[in-house]
């Protein structure tokens, strides 16, 4: 059994990461808590039986012994920090979106990851739901052939909020834009729209970025300013195209008739459900145990993180493409 602790005590961790940890209690133990409102520690102390809870993250380092984990979700501008914290205590990191804010902290985290043999995983829950599954079976599958376009619209309802559009959804649409194409980004030219005079471009409520690839573009629109949250999304290649719609899929094949998939829920635009949580924590404990397969989530974080800096880049010299 693996001993965890969590530094900070978020409602994505309370509602999602919680009831995934306490469904598998072999594998797992959570053992203190650490956050700055106490408000959360209180519930964290209702939830969670025995837990030991902590104002500040390094007091929880110091005081607590034999942690194999920490779950990360700290607010964004201290999440490096934090990490680094825990590789220092040699205790394996799962964290979440955004991993961090720049490069310069992702080659330090990947650097201190190296040096103290642990793994640093991002919670990437929104390729566990059963849409994002089936696509990627059909692209496993090579039925799309040569993927050569993908377009992903995610859509949300107006919130009030110091962070922009990117910062709620732009790390999801980053990372599946990737697992669609399944290629390295070369450039990007972005737009970042309806913010207030005076604002800058990180509280922008929509976003829209065309990224270019080896024989394949891309296209990812965001926006806080509809009328109901909606997730859509496109795959076209040599070989026909399939089409996501909230809780519907098409798949067209060339030479075949139009087959559909109709799902019982829709594809979650905020976060999802703790059934799907269930796959992070299996590829989670695959990098613990096996540290030669360690890398390649930490790889997709770093091509995360250089899309969104250069969205904010591009918007900044008048949408100019800019190489990644």
């Amino acid at each position: 059994m693996l001993k965890g602790a969590i530094l900070g005590f978020s409602r994505t961790v309370e509602t999602v990461h919680i009831p995934a940890f306490l469904s598998r209690p072999d594998e797992f133990r959570l053992a203190a808590v650490a956050d700055a409102d106490p408000r959360r520690l209180e519930k964290a102390d209702r939830l969670l039986a025995g837990v030991k809870t902590y104002a500040r993250a390094g007091e929880l380092f110091s005081k607590e012994e034999r942690l194999d984990f920490t779950v990360i979700d700290s607010p964004s501008a201290r999440r490096a920090e934090h990490i680094l914290l825990a590789l220092g205590n040699k205790v394996h990191v799962l964290c979440e979106k955004p991993l961090c804010l720049s490069i310069k902290d992702w080659d330090r985290i990947r650097r201190e990851a190296a040096k103290q043999n642990c793994c640093v995983f991002t919670v990437n829950v929104l390729k566990k739901c059963p849409q994002l599954l089936t696509i990627k079976k059909v692209l496993d599958e090579k039925f799309l052939g040569r993927v050569s376009y993908a377009g992903i619209h995610i859509l949300k309802t107006p919130a009030e909020s110091a962070e922009g559009i990117l910062a709620e959804c732009g790390w999801d649409a980053a990372f599946l834009i990737q697992e669609l194409v399944r290629k390295e980004p070369r450039s990007l030219a972005a737009r970042l729209m309806f913010r207030s005079a005076g604002e800058s471009a990180k509280t922008g409520d929509a976003a829209d970025i065309q990224l270019h690839f080896e024989d394949a573009s891309a296209h990812i629109h965001l926006s806080r300013k509809h009328h109901a949250d909606r997730f859509r999304a496109v795959v076209c290649g040599t070989g026909g195209l399939i089409e996501l719609n909230g809780d519907l899929i098409i798949l067209d094949l060339k030479g075949l008739p139009a087959e559909t998939i109709r799902f019982r829920e829709n594809v979650p635009t905020g976060p999802a459900a703790p059934a799907s949580m269930a796959g992070v924590l299996d590829e989670f404990l695959l990098e613990i145990a096996e540290p030669d397969l360690r890398g390649t989530n930490l790889k997709e974080a770093k091509n995360c993180v250089r899309i969104i800096n250069n969205v904010f880049y591009s918007d900044s010299v008048n949408s100019a493409a800019v190489p990644l």
